[in-house]
């Protein structure tokens, strides 16, 4: 998602991001503690002053309620609600579909709501891939491994024969190049995390200006390994940065990166 929004609003912005990279995986905690990690997280961005909130991780959008996203008096933009946008607006009708996300996203039902609601699914099937974002987060996006991640949960999908697949976590790009070489050319992938980059452009009226954007990263794992991952992805390159480490985003930097 941040590369997206990095290509689109390459200039104008600071963009404060939050990665709660010893606390992750989200998707298979109970589902109290992530919204309570959620509503943190939410406290500390509006500390810094932000003017918006985008979303970045659909198990906590899924599980924190519309007064969590209402009150914080900026807008907040929703990858659930860009979703259901585009079943609306753009999905086909009697298509066969099948859902990917965390344990907390499948339980939420959230983004299967959305498609029962449209009458729009001929066939639709949502499969949780708890190994998915831990592999990930270890940046094995390819090989063996990978390959192997990938076989063990879309085995179901693949006899499934989808037409649309819908990749709901934010993660789930990294491993998209393996994802089609297993499931096949034929199967069309939706990233929501695209489509709320789309409602941010199209809603948000945030003044920016002409000097690149700068970023700020927060994690409250280690801030090295995230700065590795982060030039793996080819996401920081042509934008200054810096990385600071926190104690679950509330205690001092314990370190920053500069870039």
């Amino acid at each position: 998602m941040l590369r997206e929004f990095l290509s689109r609003f390459p200039a104008g912005y600071n963009i404060h991001y939050v990665g709660d990279t010893a606390r992750a995986p989200y998707g298979s905690k109970p589902p109290t503690t992530i919204v309570s990690y959620a509503r943190g997280i939410l406290n500390f961005l509006l500390c810094r002053q932000v003017k918006a909130v985008i979303c970045a991780c659909n198990t906590s959008d899924s599980l924190l309620d519309e007064t969590d996203k209402t009150s914080i008096g900026i807008p907040y933009f929703s990858t659930v609600k860009a979703f259901s946008r585009m079943v609306d607006e753009q999905l086909p009708e009697s298509v066969s579909l099948a859902i990917i996300a965390t344990e907390n996203t499948v339980k939420s039902g959230s983004l299967l709501r959305t498609i029962v609601a449209s009458d729009k699914a001929e066939r639709v099937m949502q499969q949780s891939c708890r190994l998915f974002v831990p592999v990930i987060e270890k940046g094995i996006w390819y090989g063996k491994l990978a390959e192997s991640v990938i076989s063990h949960h879309l085995s179901s999908v693949k006899r499934f024969e989808p037409e649309f697949l819908v990749m709901g976590c934010t993660h789930y790009p990294f491993l998209e190049k393996v994802i089609r070489e297993y499931l096949g050319a034929s199967v069309e992938i939706i990233d929501p995390g695209l489509l709320v980059v789309d409602d941010f452009a199209a809603h948000s009226s945030l003044e920016t200006g002409t000097s690149p954007s700068n970023l700020f990263f927060y994690v409250s794992g280690d801030a090295r390994s995230f700065r590795e991952r982060l030039f793996r992805a080819e996401i920081v390159e042509d934008f200054a940065y810096t990385i600071r480490q926190l104690d679950f985003l509330q205690a001092p930097g314990k370190r920053d990166i500069a870039g």
